[in-house]
């Protein structure tokens, strides 16, 4: 039987062994000495040993003591020497055989050959190796998972970036689930076991934590790994480091939502505290703030930042913006960025108190960025504060232009619209100053209104107006509702000249003065003007000029302030508009006042000249007179004025002219002047000019503009003028034919004498025998000839001595001249005047009295004859001439070789009373002047080039002067 088990076991696959309770062995089968080449007695007790490989001998050593130490089954795995030496690996197997007392009786034990597994194993690990060595060396975490979701195996990228070690990661709590951020945990766990279940691919995006404790985004991609049978083995995870993107994202999602609030017109507070927010967010372990300067830079107006302290926040606002003031303060003064890495030992702002209030709330860096607008204009500053100090990344650069910017947009629209609707509130203030200086507000009321307009538009500002007195030595008070009384009652009556204060230096240098402190400019101390405003509590005078349309100094317009401080760009231009609208009301309120000067003078002159204005818009028949007018028409006051009103003053004969003259004027649009006569209430005559002057408005409008006159007194007194001069006329002409007696009685002796004689022989001729019928038939008719002759005579004469009044006829001026020339014929004989006469066949007839114009040319003629009495040295010659020139006038000239005139005379020679002779009256002249200018003509002397003088007139034409005398 023990050698049938004996072959059974040597039959058996495999090396068998036995060994005793203290683990001796005992016994191997054939198969383990054949393998190993050792007889059993080799093999018995611990000489089994030599078989195994001497690096695996310690361990299985010990192994083998742990399993007798347990009593219990046991595996090893260790490599032994077959016969020719080489080593291979086999699994040796020992189990316990228990006695009926339940000890160890005996081990035995089995050892298969296992290198074909441990060779695979070792092919399976040498991949392990290759691909751990990708993985690892991957920019990127690689996971891999289970089939069941598992962790299985981590990069050693994966491992340095959470900070743990494979073992660590294999541990039951999970360090893998706990390195995601606590909020993305419940999605990732959710979307994990949803694709493990479906073996859909995983992605997701999540924050995961680095070993320093940043969170940073990941973007997890998984595939899962399936066999031939499509059965998933094993799941590989991507994470992708994509912070930098979702921190582009984010930064680029809060400038849309920021510039967004900015279109939609959100306040700037609320703006800027978002774009705080954004950059906290943005930005770990940083806290943020905005320092916005009022709108004339000089102070901190608001402090924003949602993660500053408050206390800190709140002590910054209303500070004076300086370099010393801090990191912020040196930034919008010198407009760079400035970096404080360490509050502690940067020692520039130890003095100021602000190093001991960063210090005071935790902030220990500070890197503040100037907002500046695309004027160039400081706006503000934008701060990163840390509670540790260290120096701005690129990141943190990166975000600060970019936030800066938007916080320089968000301000400048703010700034934009106040200035947009400061802008129209102070338009609408001006349009109404502008309205109560065209309705007529007294000019205190509307300088009042224009201070209080300054007050409100100027925080802080109170707004003070002098003028000049009217000898431009003192100043006037003008207006200064806020400024203390005493102030302005100083003011007035002060001198007003360039040194007296800033109003004075701006008035008299017509440019605005800016004093910004005036404790501290002493050029005012001369004259007393620096105590005085300092007195008042006036710490600041902005001043400018108040100038006329002509550029004229009126006064200055003067802001004050009870702190110091220059103006603001707003300010600055709110002086300039304001005095512009102060020069016009005060220009306005003189206008006014001389205009209604003007209106009394004008009416008292309206009276006194019996003259009335009125104005007649044509198209609507609206008739607008004045109360002159009213008074030559004797219309009541209150009476609408028409044209059929104005039929019922005009007399009737002239109420036909009237007429016409309307019809004529209604649509020309041209100027025009008339005289008619008005028939009084009381049957009385008073004569009118009127004269008018068309104009058209901007629609088109025919509207007249014109004056009408009283000439009653004025025509009597020229028809009374015109009687005196035709009494003159008269007597001149009485004088110069008295000057023509033997020329008189040459001219009418010779017809009678003809008459005489040729009586004489016709008696003589009837007396014969037989009697010569005839003969003094012919007699008679020398006779009659003769009567006729003398006869023309005595009516040229009558004509010339005649009181007539003037007649217009057609003159031929040839044969008027020739008639006075056959009248004074004689006269010029005795005086050896040599009379040439060249008249024109050609001229035209003319229009005028026939014995007015001869008693001209006689008059000419007669001078002519008696300026050449005195020269015997050379002939007298004188020359009568008419002729016609190209303006259709016609003209007589007299000249001669007598002695002439001085040329200054010339002017006084047509004047009454003057004459150079001995003998004269000083009027033949002068009614001759008068007589051709009646006749719309013009009589001249001149000095000959020679000796003597000459004398002309011109005469319009008959047709010319008709067409003249029917348009007036």
């Amino acid at each position: 039987m023990e050698n049938e088990l004996s072959r059974v076991v040597d039959a058996l696959p495999g090396l068998i062994w036995s060994a005793l309770p203290d683990g001796c062995t005992d016994f191997v089968n054939q198969r383990w000495g054949e393998y190993t080449g050792l007889s059993t007695g080799e093999a018995r007790d611990e000489g089994w040993q030599v078989a195994v490989h001497p690096d695996d001998r310690p361990r299985l050593t010990d192994d083998w003591e742990a399993i007798l130490a347990s009593g219990a089954q046991g595996d090893i795995e260790a490599r032994m020497r077959r016969f020719d030496g080489t080593y291979r690996w086999f699994h040796v197997r020992a189990c316990p055989l228990f006695g009926e007392k339940g000890e160890v009786v005996k081990w035995c034990g089995i050892n298969t050959d296992i290198q074909t597994r441990k060779t695979a194993e070792e092919a399976i690990r040498a991949e392990e190796n290759r691909f751990r060595v990708i993985i690892d060396g991957l920019p990127a975490i690689v996971t891999l998972m289970s089939s069941d979701g598992q962790f299985e195996h981590a990069n050693q990228y994966m491992l340095d970036y959470i900070g743990v070690t494979l073992e660590q990661m294999k541990l039951k709590d999970r360090p893998l689930g706990k390195a995601y951020h606590p909020d993305d945990r419940p999605a990732i766990l959710v979307k994990w076991m949803e694709c493990v279940r479906t073996g859909e691919p995983y992605d997701h995006e999540a924050r995961l934590r680095r070993a320093d404790g940043k969170y940073r985004w990941f973007h997890t991609q998984g595939y899962p790994l399936r066999d031939a049978e499509g059965r998933i083995v094993l799941w590989y995870l991507l994470q992708t480091d994509i912070d930098e993107r979702r921190c582009a994202e984010a930064l680029l999602s809060g400038e849309k939502r920021l510039l967004e609030m900015v279109a939609s017109g959100n306040p700037l507070p609320v703006v800027l505290d978002e774009l705080c927010g954004l950059l906290d967010k943005m930005a770990n372990g940083c806290v943020s703030g905005v320092l916005l300067l009022d709108r004339a830079g000089l102070k901190v107006e608001r402090s924003i930042g949602p993660g500053l302290p408050t206390t800190y926040s709140k002590a910054l606002e209303g500070k004076t913006v300086s370099p010393e003031a801090g990191p912020c303060g040196m930034a919008v003064c010198q407009k760079i960025q400035v970096i404080v890495s360490d509050v502690t030992t940067d020692a520039r702002w130890n003095e100021t108190g602000w190093q001991a209030l960063a210090l005071a709330h935790g902030l220990k860096s500070c890197w503040s960025t100037p907002i500046i607008a695309a004027t160039g204009e400081a706006l503000g500053t934008f701060a990163i504060y840390r509670p540790d100090g260290g120096l701005p990344t690129a990141f943190h650069q990166s975000l600060m232009q970019k936030l800066t910017h938007i916080a320089s947009i968000a301000v400048a629209r703010t700034h934009s619209e106040d200035d947009q609707q400061r802008a129209e509130t102070l338009l609408a203030h001006e349009k109404r100053l502008l309205e109560m200086i065209a309705w007529g507000y007294t000019l205190p009321v509307v300088l009042d209104a224009l201070c209080r307009l300054v007050e409100d538009m100027a925080t802080g500002c109170h707004c003070g107006i002098l003028f000049y007195s009217p000898d431009e030595t003192t100043w006037q008070h003008g207006a200064g509702p806020a400024l203390p009384s005493g102030y302005n009652e100083t003011m007035h009556g002060r001198p007003a000249h360039r040194a007296s204060g800033p109003c004075g230096l701006a008035a008299s240098e017509k440019k605005q003065v800016i004093v910004s402190d005036i404790a501290t400019d002493m050029q005012w101390d001369k004259h007393g003007w620096r105590a005085l405003a300092l007195s008042y509590g006036i710490k600041a005078c902005w001043s400018s000029p108040i100038l006329s349309h002509d550029k004229k100094a009126l006064g200055a317009l003067a802001f004050y302030q009870y702190e110091p401080g220059p103006p603001s760009t707003f300010q600055r231009e709110l002086i300039a508009q304001l005095s512009q609208i102060a020069s016009i009301a005060v220009e306005r309120a003189r206008s006014e006042s001389a205009l209604k000067r003007s209106e009394a003078f004008l009416s008292k002159a309206q009276q006194l000249s019996l003259t009335g204005s009125f104005s007649w818009r044509v198209g609507t028949s609206e008739i607008t007179w004045s109360e002159q007018a009213h008074r030559i028409f004797e219309f009541e006051h209150r009476v609408p004025v028409t044209i059929e009103l104005l039929s019922s003053r005009i007399h009737p004969d002239d109420l036909e002219l009237l007429n016409e003259m309307i019809d004529r004027v209604r649509g020309a649009g041209s100027d025009f002047e008339y005289e008619c006569r008005l028939l009084m209430p009381d049957r009385s005559t008073k004569y009118l000019h009127v004269v008018a002057h068309g104009t058209r408005d901007h629609d088109g409008a025919l509207e007249y503009i014109g004056a009408v006159q009283d000439v009653t007194e004025r025509r009597l007194s020229e028809e009374a003028l015109g009687k005196v001069r035709s009494e003159l006329a008269h007597v001149a002409r009485a004088t110069t034919l008295g000057a023509l007696t033997a020329s008189i009685a040459h001219e009418v002796n010779q017809p009678l004498s003809g008459i005489m004689t040729n009586a004489s022989t016709c008696l003589r001729m009837l007396a014969a025998d037989p009697p010569n019928v005839d003969g003094a038939r012919e007699t008679a008719r020398r006779t009659l000839r003769d009567g006729k002759r003398a006869s023309d005579v005595i009516v040229r004469l009558r004509a010339l001595f005649a009181k007539k009044n003037e007649l217009t006829e057609s003159v031929d001026l040839n044969e008027a001249t020739r008639e006075v020339i056959a009248l004074s014929s004689n006269d010029l004989q005795r005086n050896r005047v040599n009379l040439r006469a060249e008249f024109r066949d050609d001229i035209p007839p003319i229009a005028g009295d026939r014995v007015q114009l001869q008693q001209v040319i006689l008059n000419l003629l007669l001078n002519a004859s008696d300026a050449m009495k005195g020269v015997d040295d050379r002939p007298r010659q004188l020359l009568i001439r008419t002729d016609r020139d190209e303006s259709e006038h016609v003209q007589l000239t007299v000249q001669d070789t007598g002695v002439g005139f001085e040329p200054q005379a010339v002017e006084r020679l047509f004047d009454a009373f003057y004459t150079t002779k001995t003998s004269g009256m000083g009027i033949g002249l002068s009614v001759s002047r008068h007589i051709i200018e009646s006749h719309q003509g013009r009589l001249w002397a001149s000095s000959n080039e020679g000796p003597g003088a000459t004398f002309s007139f011109s005469i319009p034409r008959k047709s010319v002067r008709t067409r003249d005398s029917d348009r007036s």
